[in-house]
């Protein structure tokens, strides 16, 4: 029974456990996508931004994956972690088409 499992309340131990199994998880599979869909295309490149990119953590994770499927990772370096850098992504994405 999942019941007899879960039983509130939780050390904050068993909560970081739990919080980071989901995440873990969650990143996990996200990069499942993004690296399927990268060999898939034969390019060599995944890029993290947005507000997640703040967080080393799953930053972290993300470039183990990445880096097991031997491919590179790239991250910030002079452009903003934050909607700034959802907004530049977007017009390379939008020039790119343009120019294709």
């Amino acid at each position: 029974q999942i019941d007899e499992l879960v039983k509130p309340p939780f050390s904050e131990k068993e909560k970081a456990d739990i919080a980071f199994s989901i995440v873990n998880m969650m990143m996990n599979s996200l990069c499942d996508i993004a690296i399927k869909t990268a060999l898939d295309q034969n390019i060599k490149t995944i890029g993290i931004t947005g507000g997640v990119s703040y967080n080393i953590p799953i930053t972290e994770m993300i470039q183990y994956q990445v880096k097991k499927a031997g491919l590179k990772l790239i991250v910030h370096n002079s452009v903003p972690n934050g909607d700034g850098g959802i907004s530049i992504g977007q017009n390379a994405i939008i020039g790119y088409k343009l120019n294709s």
